[in-house]
């Protein structure tokens, strides 16, 4: 899995963390550097990072776009409610089956409101006051929509074929909202299964944590891998421990490290000039010739973000470019 991140809106989709709060107001200037580091300190305690500084490394937050947003009027911004929800993110469960690891807390969706009203136009969905802006593809890196109805998440019993389900529930093949399955009752996901449970050989489970047998060759703990040997749940690999031959070894170290072909032990990523699979170190970026290359100049032709220095590949172009990221307003 790779952990690196581009946060453009804020709390990444909520990273769905625990709601705990008491983090003090956050300006929205201090919030990328906050941001980063409430999800890193996560990271880091579940074991997925060796340190903060390498996390740190590879998350990075663009608010460009809020500020933006905001300054236009079109976004109100809470800092109180923001350091509210960077708490929730730092003290989410490592255990990703946990509800405080998959429901999103309140100060997350309510840190940061839409201001413009149905039928007005938008840019992005947290504009709008009903969180629902209707964009097609113009072509372009911007494209304008229109703020749509607010649409509220289905209760248990009710369609949720054009909406979400409240929290404790799913929406199944029928497009119904159905209560989160208890243990033992067949399931096709995870996202099926009551707090706590885990979908394997398509029937909910108790989490597979540490320690504990792999279920479906799978661990539920963010920082955790299955080990073929004993299949029970492992911590992930520092430098100097092993890993498993093959491409199972790419998921068996903490990030940013790699797993030495040769020596099946994790070792710090390639630097520039060096062979690479897949991933560098910081700075660098795995090229199609599996050499370790600087991030692009502006201009250069680009398969993806990390390939440019200014983080972002811009798609739009044919072919892809790496350019500014565009602030649409």
């Amino acid at each position: 899995m790779n952990y690196s991140t581009r946060i453009g809106v804020i709390l990444a989709g909520a990273l769905a963390a625990a709601a705990c709060g008491g983090g003090g107001s956050v300006s929205i200037d201090d919030l990328p550097g906050e941001l980063e580091s409430a999800i890193c300190g996560r990271y880091v305690r579940c074991g997925v990072y060796a340190s903060m500084a390498a996390c740190k490394a590879e998350v990075s937050s663009d608010i460009a776009q809020l500020q933006a947003s905001i300054a236009a009027g079109r976004a109100a911004y809470d800092g109180d409610l923001v350091g509210d929800c960077l708490d929730a993110l730092g003290a989410a469960s490592c255990d990703t089956t946990l509800e405080n690891a998959r429901v999103t807390p309140a100060s997350c969706d309510e840190a940061i409101k839409g201001t413009v009203a149905d039928a007005g136009t938008c840019f992005t969905s947290q504009e709008c006051v009903s969180g629902n802006c209707d964009t097609t593809n113009c072509g372009m890196a911007c494209c304008s929509g229109t703020c749509g109805p607010t649409i509220a998440d289905a209760a248990i019993g009710q369609s949720c074929a054009s909406a979400g389900c409240v929290d404790g529930a799913f929406c199944n093949d029928a497009n119904v909202c159905e209560a989160l399955l208890a243990a033992n009752a067949a399931c096709q996901n995870d996202a099926e299964c009551a707090y706590g449970l885990t979908c394997a050989a398509d029937v909910c489970k108790p989490a597979a944590n540490r320690g504990e047998a792999c279920l479906d060759g799978s661990c539920d703990d963010l920082g955790d891998r299955c080990d073929d040997a004993s299949t029970t749940c492992v911590a992930l690999s520092g430098v100097g421990g092993t890993c498993s031959a093959g491409f199972a070894g790419l998921f068996d170290c903490q990030r940013p490290l790699v797993c030495n072909a040769t020596s099946l032990k994790c070792e710090n990523p390639p630097a520039i000039g060096q062979a690479c699979q897949f991933s560098c170190a910081d700075g660098a970026f795995c090229n199609d010739a599996n050499v370790c290359q600087a991030p692009q100049a502006n201009g250069a032709t680009c398969n993806g973000n990390s390939e440019c220095g200014s983080g972002y590949c811009d798609d739009n172009a044919t072919p892809s470019v790496c350019a500014d990221e565009p602030i649409c307003n």
